[in-house]
């Protein structure tokens, strides 16, 4: 499983994407997206063994750490992590 954030620097304000890909067999039939704290205000999209969370724009309130959660319902679920912060826009 590989988590990835894109852009990897994440400014209030950006559209970003966290990726979720799983090499399984048989493929992942589910993806679950969590947070530490609060409620997740992304948009969820997912195919076969793909998960995407995409926010637009992304806020400062969105700073959290992510996990996915893939299944097969065949093997136990695998989740990874990946921890999103969000840096203030400074207008000079």
């Amino acid at each position: 499983m590989e988590l990835t954030l894109s852009p990897p620097t994440v400014t209030h304000g950006d559209d970003v994407t966290l990726w979720c890909n799983v090499t399984s067999r048989p493929d992942t039939t589910q993806f679950t997206w969590r947070r530490s704290e609060g409620v997740i205000s992304g948009e969820v999209t997912s195919g076969v063994n793909w998960s995407r969370l995409k926010f637009q724009p992304i806020t400062c309130l969105d700073t959290d750490r992510y996990s996915c959660e893939a299944t097969n319902n065949i093997l136990d679920p695998t989740t990874e992590g990946i921890g999103v912060d969000v840096l203030s826009k400074i207008n000079v």
